[in-house]
């Protein structure tokens, strides 16, 4: 039905174009038909604008429909409000737990592809790993380590942390790089695909700074590209130490991860070396001993071996502590005797280094950059 006002003002235009029509009314130049009816037509839009307003003016006074059918009136309280309303508690939910400052994904501007769906998990028995021995340093270390990608949540980024093997189809790395996640995606470069591991063992509650952050993945398979490395209980101070895993401010100019990134589920990134010195053991409560040390580590070395020159692993790489004001930088890792404890109290177990490391005598001739001719790596 048509509004009211816009029925008197087309009666109104009606009559002005009439009187308009009547000889000697208009002064002056005369007017033609035309310009006459395109006046009326005017004054008709004009009329109708009003008439627009009016009832848009209306509809902001009683609420707006917002596109689901429902008025501003009539929405829903923003998520948090109706968590905090259905659960009867005044209190703000507390914040999810936070990762570790080595294990965060490196920063913005790294997207990933959709990854694999991950399939049900169903390990197969296939080939035994080779247990590594007669493989040189970096050798091995490709065999043994791996970048473990953990998927994000809804409009989250997935997160990138590291990890090693300890048998054939084990891999151990820290808590806070899986979180609260049952399972991951495991890559490594000699392995040129992506395979599944699921988390079947990890320290209690959430990770916290200073303390155990363990956790243990089965892997789907058993590949027989990787090998796994021995752990050794303790190590000394200036021992020379050598850290791998794949800190995240290098994966950007890696081209291999930029394929992974754009779906190529073959390329994996290349595994990053440095070498250093234990500063200090230590022991940070009755089941948490840690050494202190120089290796340089990043975000996305959490979980990563720290090991001897013979490739027996001393210690997990977990906490990057820095020295405020003073600029100070040092490297934490939970020891190896810490790591077998927890494998011992999860009903797993790792192979323990039978000896102490003397380079010269399985790897003479080579240096902790895996050159064969470099001068060898010695023990202080």
């Amino acid at each position: 039905m048509v509004a009211l006002p816009l029925l008197a003002a087309n009666m109104a235009a009606a009559i002005v174009f009439v009187i308009l029509l009547l000889p000697g009314v208009l002064k002056g130049e005369s007017v033609s038909g035309t310009v006459a009816a395109a006046m009326v037509e005017r004054i008709a839009l004009n009329a109708q604008l009003d008439q627009e307003i009016t009832e848009l003016k209306q509809k902001a006074q009683s609420g707006v429909c917002v596109g689901d059918g429902k008025s501003a009136t009539q929405q829903e309280p923003p998520m948090a409000q109706r968590d905090v309303a259905s659960a009867g508690n005044v209190e703000e939910p507390p914040p999810p737990p936070q990762p570790g400052p080595a294990s965060r994904f490196p920063g913005a501007g790294l997207p990933m592809p959709s990854l694999p769906k991950i399939e049900r998990f169903e390990p197969k028995e296939a080939i035994v790993a080779s247990d590594g021995e007669d493989l040189p340093l970096v050798d091995l270390l490709e065999r043994s380590v791996v970048m473990i990608i953990v998927q994000g949540t809804e409009g989250t980024s997935p997160s990138i942390g590291t990890g090693f093997l300890i048998d054939a189809d084990h891999i151990v790395t820290n808590q806070h790089v899986v979180g609260e996640a049952g399972e991951a995606l495991i890559v490594n470069k000699h392995l040129g695909r992506i395979i599944t591991g699921r988390v079947v063992g990890r320290t209690d509650g959430p990770a916290k700074k200073g303390e155990l952050d363990l956790a243990v993945l089965r892997l789907a398979e058993r590949p027989s590209e990787l090998a796994p490395l021995r752990v050794a209980k303790n190590g000394r101070k200036l021992q020379s130490v050598i850290s791998a895993g794949f800190p995240g401010f290098l994966l950007k100019v890696d081209a291999d991860f930029q394929r992974l990134q754009e779906g190529d589920f073959s390329a994996a990134p290349e595994l990053i070396i440095n070498s250093g010195q234990i500063r200090r053991p230590g022991q940070a409560s009755a089941a948490v001993s840690f050494i202190l040390h120089s290796a340089e580590i990043a975000q996305g070395n959490s979980g990563g071996p720290l090991v001897d020159a013979c490739a027996q692993v001393l210690g997990v790489n977990t906490l990057i502590m820095e020295g405020g004001e003073q600029s100070y930088r040092t490297s934490w890792a939970l020891t190896g005797e810490a790591l077998l404890s927890f494998l011992a109290s999860k009903g797993m177990s790792a192979t323990p280094a039978e000896t102490a490391c003397n380079p010269q005598d399985s790897r003479e001739g080579e240096s902790a950059s895996g050159s064969p001719n470099a001068a060898p790596a010695r023990n202080p």
